[in-house]
């Protein structure tokens, strides 16, 4: 237990000096063209209520945050930039799944996309050093970065409870793009 204490600790200290400390020179993401798109206000709920439906029929390990601490400091999101936000993860660190809708404000929407991109890869290069758990490192990089009008959502969402390494994968895949496809449905897309 002690050892497994340390190693948390070791984990969540790397992850504050890389996040706060860390800048995204990637380009943007392949939905960054819909900028243009013109959604409704006020639908970063119903996004996530309709991307959690549809990988977790019958409930799932998310809880939703409601703390602009934890938006600024672990997923780097400036309140200036941010109308509303959704920010939903599991209350047990077993789990990888995390689920963040921004309504941007209309001139920080790159802002907001650059902050989860960072967030994204940041996770992935933690996965990658800490492999310890076997569906954490497909959530990670199958997750995306999605930006439809100002909303910029990141999604890493799969129910894996019942699947074995084999085709694991495929299905974080599948189930990522379910979220993605709820989440276009909910805004009009």
């Amino acid at each position: 237990m002690k050892k497994f204490t340390i190693f948390l600790l070791i984990v969540m200290l790397v992850g504050a000096f890389a996040i706060t400390g860390c800048g995204n020179d990637a380009p943007a993401d392949d939905n960054a063209g819909d900028a243009a798109v013109t959604v409704e206000p006020g639908l970063v709920d119903a996004a996530f209520e309709a991307a959690n439906n549809a990988v977790f029929p019958n409930g799932g390990p998310l809880g939703t945050i409601e703390d602009d601490a934890i938006a600024q400091d672990m997923f780097g999101l400036n309140m200036e930039w941010v109308k509303d936000y959704v920010i939903a993860m599991p209350m047990m660190n077993v789990h990888a799944d995390t689920f963040i809708g921004v309504e941007a404000q209309e001139a920080n929407v790159a802002d907001v996309e650059a902050a989860l991109n960072a967030y994204r890869d940041q996770i992935i290069a933690d996965r990658e050093a800490f492999p310890y758990l076997p569906d954490h490192l497909p959530k990670a990089q199958e997750s995306q970065v999605v930006t439809i009008g100002n909303y910029v959502f990141f999604v890493s969402m799969a129910d894996t409870s019942e699947a074995g390494e084999d085709g694991l994968n495929d299905l974080v895949k599948a189930d990522t793009e379910k979220a993605v496809a709820a989440i276009n449905e909910a805004l009009g897309q």
